[in-house]
């Protein structure tokens, strides 16, 4: 709804319908070509397209990593103060992730996860306004961490700052790797869900809030169930990535 679909593949198949799946938006575009039930709303699917430029890679910064939090608060539950704007934990400290304890409210800021993964897969519903959650490390490039989640979402990114518009941050730096991303059907993530260098599995049947505004932005994009995405973004703090007239913000 009010959505592009852009793809910088130049694969026969950069984007494959499969299973009686089918992809509708009013844009659609790739470098290469389609395969399966994809529908253009506002005209025909272009292929051979222009390649579209990451939005993000030069106009946000991930924050110098604070100390981290001590090991005790790697498990998230309750309200989640974060006085100083930016804060870390450690997710080496507790196997290799922080946890989603319980059903969790995160204060505006910035919540670093170094080190490891964020997991939410046990029906607790992880919520904040104003919030980016950045997985990265001192050392991405050895940094396996991914987001796991299995419950109900309510996250909108901050409008202003260095990372305004970005909900969900896997840092670019990090190797391949799966997030895995299932909500319930009154889930929504209002801002974009970033990770340049990983594969986002976004499941479920969820149909994001009417007005929202969902971006996804990943090497690799699998959707599975039926979910529908909103972009109506003005005030969200989100970089559109234009096809034929730059970016726009």
């Amino acid at each position: 709804n009010n959505c592009a679909i852009y793809d910088d593949s130049s694969g026969l198949k950069s984007i494959n319908t499969a299973g009686g799946g089918s992809i509708t938006a009013p844009q659609i575009s790739t470098v290469g070509n389609y395969y399966g039930n994809v529908v253009a709303t506002d005209g025909s699917v272009q292929t051979g397209g222009p390649h579209v430029a990451d939005p993000y890679q030069y106009t946000r910064s991930i924050p110098p990593i604070p100390p981290y939090q001590p090991k005790s608060q790697n498990s998230w539950s309750g309200q989640i103060a974060n006085l100083t704007g930016v804060i870390a934990y450690d997710a080496s400290q507790s196997g290799g992730k922080v946890t989603v304890s319980g059903d969790t409210v995160l204060a505006p800021g910035i919540y670093i996860i170094a080190n490891g993964s964020l997991n939410a897969t046990n029906n607790h519903a992880l919520s904040g306004t104003g919030v980016t959650i950045i997985l990265t490390s001192p050392t991405p490039s050895t940094d396996n961490g991914t987001f796991a989640f299995s419950t109900t979402l309510y996250l909108t990114a901050p409008s202003t700052g260095p990372t305004a518009g970005i909900a969900l941050w896997a840092d670019r730096n990090l190797p391949e790797a799966s997030d895995n991303i299932t909500g319930s059907g009154s889930s929504y993530v209002k801002g974009a869900i970033y990770a340049p260098s990983h594969e986002v599995k976004f499941a479920g049947n969820q149909q994001a809030i009417t007005n929202g505004c969902t971006q996804l932005i990943a090497y690799t994009i699998v959707l599975t169930g039926t979910p529908t995405f909103y972009h109506d973004c003005a005030g969200v703090g989100i970089l559109d990535a234009a096809i034929n007239w730059g970016l726009v913000e």
